[in-house]
C-alpha cells in the first residue's frame, strides 16, 4: 500500500511530483541545511544510494568464547540470556 502511494502524484503540488519526489526533495532539503537533523538526513541519504556500510563482527571471536565455556557455562547462558560472571551486571541494567 506504502509503495501505490509513494508513486501517486500528490494533487496539491503544484509541479505535479509524485509523493516520493516530494519526499526525496525534502530529504535532500534537510540534508543541505544547518539544520540538527541534517546529519540524519544525509545518512538516510547515503544510506538509500549507496547502501549501508558493513559492520565487521568476528565470528571467530565469538566462536572461540563459546567453544572455551563450560556446560554449566552455556546452560546458564540458555536458560538467563547472560554469562554467569556477567549476571550481576544484568540485572543491575534490567534485562
Amino acid at each position: 500500500m506504502l509503495r501505490s502511494k509513494l508513486i501517486q502524484i500528490d494533487i496539491n503540488d503544484p509541479q505535479q511530483r509524485t509523493h516520493a519526489e516530494l519526499i526525496a526533495d525534502n530529504l535532500i532539503r534537510i540534508a543541505s541545511s544547518e539544520d540538527r537533523a541534517a546529519i540524519v538526513a544525509a545518512g538516510e541519504i547515503l544510506d538509500r544510494t549507496e547502501g549501508r556500510a558493513h559492520q565487521a563482527i568476528s565470528v571467530a571471536d565469538v566462536t572461540r568464547d563459546v567453544q572455551e565455556r563450560s556446560d554449566e557455562d552455556l546452560e546458564h547462558y540458555l536458560r538467563r540470556g547472560c554469562w554467569p560472571e556477567r549476571e550481576d551486571e544484568t540485572a543491575r541494567l534490567g534485562n
